[in-house]
């Protein structure tokens, strides 16, 4: 389970935002034991907006949520699959998919 909701996360790194405290006082006020955790949401959010701050996908696929046989979690990872080989777009990758940037290296040496 998650130490830090959502939305807990989202309303430090808006507090943090607005300008009116820093890592350290925000990390006093709110009870988080250092300030590393805060500067990573703020970065992340920086980086990718709520996406950043949100639970990653395979988290989210299956924590809380019981799996009703085995052709259920095969349909989940194949979906995962998919959607962490085409539709996740990475800064490193110049913000194309893992697939489209494997097209895009081979299309150039090609």
């Amino acid at each position: 389970m998650a130490k830090y909701s959502d939305e807990f996360k989202l309303e430090v790194v808006q507090e943090y935002l607005e300008g009116s405290l820093g890592y350290g006082a925000l990390a006093k006020k709110y009870g988080i034991p250092d300030t590393k955790s805060i500067r990573k949401w703020v970065g992340s959010f920086r980086a990718f907006g709520l996406k950043g701050i949100k639970r990653n996908m395979k988290q989210e696929m299956y924590y809380g949520e019981p799996l009703l046989s085995y052709n259920d979690l095969k349909q989940k990872i194949e979906a995962y699959i998919h959607y962490h080989n085409h539709k996740r777009l990475k800064i490193k990758l110049g913000g194309l998919s893992p697939v489209q940037y494997r097209t895009q290296t081979t299309l150039f040496s090609a």
